[in-house]
């Protein structure tokens, strides 16, 4: 398993909302919408990230990969 980061969008730090905690592991993703996957063309979609909490693996998605840092 990849090495869980601390994260933050804006400056503020990013909490899991199940058990709050602070560390997740990364993936990048890819964002698409009903249009997109019904025409079979999702890879037309823009980069995303998911983070998964690496105390309870609550996934949290969001749909600009530049929008949130990850530190370690």
């Amino acid at each position: 398993m990849p090495a869980s980061q601390s994260a933050s969008v804006g400056g503020k730090p990013i909490l899991c909302p199940v058990c709050g905690g602070d560390r997740f592991v990364s993936k990048q993703i890819m964002v698409t919408d009903k249009w997109l996957q019904a025409l079979d063309m999702e890879e037309w979609g823009q980069e995303g990230i998911m983070l998964i909490c690496a105390r309870c693996t609550h996934i949290e998605q969001f749909g600009k990969k530049g929008a949130v840092v990850l530190s370690s």
